[in-house]
């Protein structure tokens, strides 16, 4: 059905989670899962004794990723619209493209413009899109939010892990990178089960604009934090 669809799809981000958890439950007994339980404990109580502003940075990042759900949303959108398979796999192949073409002038611009600058860009992509795909039904509107999307992943995915790296010690990065990292991954896996509920309950076009508004809400804030930039 329709429904199993949706939730099957919105858990394709659980899989790699689950199987980790698997990992724990399994080794629970040996010296691994003590080992691996103590390196947890340390990445999250990372965010104890860092820095105010990773604190601001990572919480901001973070209630984007509770509205960013899987892409996966947006290639059944274009479905939904009664497009064949082969156009929505020739959107995400465009996507994938431009994405590869982009993301070197787009980390320069970060090193010239600015970091944060060229991040806040990247989320008016995303809202562009995201409203777009909220009204949008055409497959040449698609082609064009798609490259746009591919311009927003340059702007952002490189971009946000420089940010962080820019406000801890560099005997911290990998701390600081993995405490964002770990907890983005659960916020989006959120993020997708919540956009499976609201597709079914209110309508696949709302997904999309709770989206772009949690990305104006993210922008916002973002504008008023003060981040170094720079070591």
């Amino acid at each position: 059905t329709a429904t199993t669809e949706i939730y099957t799809l919105s858990l394709h981000d659980a899989l790699p989670i689950c199987s980790l958890l698997t990992f724990f439950v399994q080794a629970k007994e040996n010296a691994v899962a003590s080992k691996t339980s103590f390196r947890l404990t340390q990445t999250f109580n990372y965010l104890q004794t860092a820095s105010a502003q990773y604190r601001q940075l990572v919480f901001v990042l973070l209630l984007f990723a509770l509205f960013n759900s899987s892409d996966l949303f947006l290639l059944m959108k274009i479905k939904s619209s009664g497009h064949s398979d082969e156009y929505v796999i020739g959107c995400y192949i465009l996507y994938n493209f431009v994405f590869a073409f982009t993301s070197l002038p787009l980390g320069h611009l970060g090193d010239t413009f600015g970091l944060k600058k060229t991040y806040m860009l990247g989320l008016c992509m995303f809202m562009i899109v995201y409203a777009g795909f909220g009204i949008n039904t055409t497959l040449s509107g698609y082609l064009l939010l798609f490259s746009v999307y591919g311009i927003y992943a340059a702007a952002t995915d490189g971009i946000s892990k420089a940010l962080i790296s820019n406000l801890v010690d560099k005997s911290e990065t990998a701390s600081a990178l993995g405490t964002y990292s770990g907890l983005s991954s659960v916020l989006v896996l959120l993020a997708s089960l919540l956009a499976g509920l609201i597709w079914k309950y209110v309508s696949p076009s709302a997904v999309f604009i709770v989206s772009a508004v949690g990305a104006a809400i993210t922008l916002a804030l973002l504008s008023q934090l003060q981040l170094r930039e720079k070591k």
